[in-house]
């Protein structure tokens, strides 16, 4: 039988060397790597960007105090604190005024798909809404006038100046007297 040994596991694997050995330099090679790319950031930050910010900096300055130094005339401000005034006077006006937009959205919605507007008008005092459109037919423009009539936001209409026009299509004229509740604005 060949001679065989039977030993300690552990004793085996000290006497085998280690493949790759040298780890204590390749660390150190890495590390001087690290703190080679840390030493060009910290002189690029300093005498790179350091300087360009400190000479944007006094540009800025520069600027501003030469704009300090601008003295417009007194006059202007006035004016532009009265406008500025107006202005303000004029948000808070149409902040509280409600949108037509209700209106718009109404006859929308109450409109046949084949019926389009050539012309609106919006009287709110007289709560009056006038139309001019054009419909493909007769009997489409029938329909727009009962979609009109089914409008509760509609107390009555009137309908004039109905016509063929060339091409077959039927201009008319509608005016829709409009329920209060329906225009406030």
């Amino acid at each position: 039988m060949p001679n065989a040994q039977i030993g300690n596991p552990l004793n085996r694997s000290l006497r085998e060397s280690v493949p790759g050995g040298g780890g204590a330099w390749k660390l150190l090679y890495f590390m001087s790597f690290v703190f080679f790319v840390f030493l060009l950031t910290y002189v690029g930050l300093t005498f790179g960007y350091k300087n360009f910010l400190m000479a944007r900096i006094d540009t800025v300055s520069h600027d501003i105090e030469a704009l300090a130094a601008t003295n417009p005339a007194p006059g202007k401000q006035d004016e532009f604190l009265a406008f500025q005034s107006q202005l303000i006077s004029l948000k808070g006006i149409l902040d509280k005024r409600q949108s037509p937009l209700k209106v718009l959205t109404l006859l929308e919605t109450h409109t046949n798909a084949d019926v389009y507007y050539t012309n609106f008008s919006l009287s709110v005092p007289e709560r009056r809404l006038e139309v001019q459109g054009v419909a493909p037919s007769y009997d489409v423009l029938a329909g727009q006038l009962q979609a009109y009539g089914a409008m509760k936001e509609v107390q009555r209409y009137e309908v004039g100046n109905a016509r063929v026009k060339e091409g077959g299509k039927v201009s008319f004229s509608a005016i829709l007297y409009m329920d209060p509740s329906a225009i406030l604005l």
